[in-house]
């Protein structure tokens, strides 16, 4: 994730961290890209960079710094937005999606797949839409790459766009699991899919589950904010799951050894697919939303659940029930 500032030439000049800049491997192909290092501060650069600006360069800035594990933009420092206003230039903000995916951060090994670059419109200096001064530029230009970022996933990601990654991570958890996930993904990856659109990218979920945990990692590759509490009634899909490369790097999920203290937990939305209720009513009102997902949907929810809750939709996949809301 990065953004151009200045006149959009052909004549680049990137501006990085001292560990690109002095890293045995990245190192030398920065320094042939014309990059500067910039961890001491863009200030301590400023007459270089003017006149590296003077002589028909533009900056390649990455705002966030670092690289993320995930698809998360970060937050955004203000050095490069402070040079944008010292020098007065236009930022070109340029979204990258699924870097993450095909050279995670950490690994050498380059993945397959697409890697896709989208130029937003040029903003003009003085262009006061995203605040005043540098200050109030890092904050709400990230929000609006944020915004932006997110609608670019939503076209990207189709409905089996994380599976080759997915898959990659249950390959060597023996050959059961993997084609279970594997025939898993091939018969409810439209109802995954559609759960993760509607589903908040910010939500707190309590998941009880007989699968060995793809679900919950699907919900956390599509937003790695998403919290989890989840409990699996297999052991040994739940030790599997601990040792996954992505539950220990690209996810916020709890598990736990039984379905009371997966539930003791505060969320706001449950994912249920056991094949039977060994709730209360009143546990169950805690919740604002309930998905009844595969064989949670064969269930006579209306013997168990309060009765506050309506059906808001229903279809072959599963059905969402919603707290009515109080007058």
């Amino acid at each position: 994730m990065f953004y151009v500032s200045g006149c959009c030439t052909q004549r680049l000049f990137f501006s990085v961290n001292d560990w690109v800049y002095n890293s045995p491997i990245f190192g030398k192909a920065a320094k042939l890209a014309g990059a500067y290092p910039v961890s001491g501060g863009v200030e301590n650069g400023e007459e270089y960079l003017g006149e590296k600006l003077k002589q028909g360069f533009s900056i390649i800035a990455f705002p966030e710094g670092t690289r993320s594990t995930s698809n998360k933009i970060k937050r955004f420092h203000k050095g490069a937005f402070y040079l944008a206003e010292k020098f007065q230039l236009d930022i070109i903000p340029v979204l990258i999606h699924g870097n993450s995916e095909v050279l995670p951060k950490g690994s050498f090994v380059i993945r397959d797949g697409s890697i896709t670059v989208k130029i937003l419109p040029r903003i003009a200096y003085k262009d006061g839409t995203y605040g005043e001064n540098y200050s109030q530029q890092a904050k709400k230009l990230g929000a609006y790459f944020r915004k932006e970022f997110r609608k670019l996933c939503n076209d990207l990601e189709t409905t089996d766009y994380w599976n080759k990654t997915l898959l990659e991570n249950y390959q060597f958890k023996g050959d059961a699991l993997y084609t279970n996930v594997k025939l898993d993904l091939a018969n409810n990856g439209s109802a995954y899919h559609e759960l993760l659109n509607i589903i908040p990218a910010d939500a707190t979920i309590i998941h009880l589950s007989k699968d060995p945990g793809q679900l919950d990692l699907l919900l956390s590759l599509d937003s790695i904010d998403r919290k989890l509490h989840t409990y699996l009634t297999d052991s040994n899909a739940k030790q599997s799951l601990s040792q996954n490369f992505l539950y220990n790097n690209y996810s916020k999920i709890n598990l736990y050894d039984t379905p009371e203290d997966a539930v003791a937990n505060e969320a706001d939305i449950l994912i249920y697919d056991l094949d039977t209720f060994s709730f209360s009513e009143s546990l169950f009102a805690k919740f604002e939303t309930i998905f009844l997902l595969k064989q949670g949907k064969l269930l006579k929810y209306a013997e168990v659940l309060p009765s506050d809750f309506l059906v808001n939709a229903q279809n072959d996949n599963f059905i969402v029930l919603n707290k009515k809301p109080t007058s």
